[in-house]
C-alpha cells in the first residue's frame, strides 16, 4: 500500500518508514516471548503482562500506520 498510495517523495518515505516500524516492533515483541518462554516456561502473572504488553506495542503501531496511511491519502479514498 505504500507504494500505491505514494506520490510525492515524502509521502512515500513517510509511509515505508511507518511499516518499517510495524515490523520492528513486531520483532521486538518476538524477542519479549522468546525470553519470557526461555526464562520460565511455566504460566505466571508477570509473563503474561510481558506478553501482553508486546501484543499491545504491535497493535499501537499498525493503528498508527492506518493513521498515517490515511493522513498521507485523504483524497484516495474519498472517490
Amino acid at each position: 500500500m505504500a507504494f500505491w498510495l505514494g506520490d510525492p517523495p515524502f509521502q512515500l518515505s513517510v509511509l515505508r518508514a511507518v511499516v518499517l516500524l510495524v515490523v520492528i516492533v513486531e520483532v521486538l515483541e518476538a524477542a519479549v516471548v522468546a525470553l519470557v518462554d526461555r526464562i520460565d516456561p511455566e504460566r505466571h502473572g508477570f509473563s503474561r503482562i510481558a506478553k501482553d504488553l508486546g501484543s499491545l506495542s504491535v497493535l499501537l503501531a499498525s493503528i498508527l500506520d492506518g493513521m498515517v496511511s490515511l493522513a498521507v491519502s485523504p483524497g484516495r479514498f474519498a472517490k
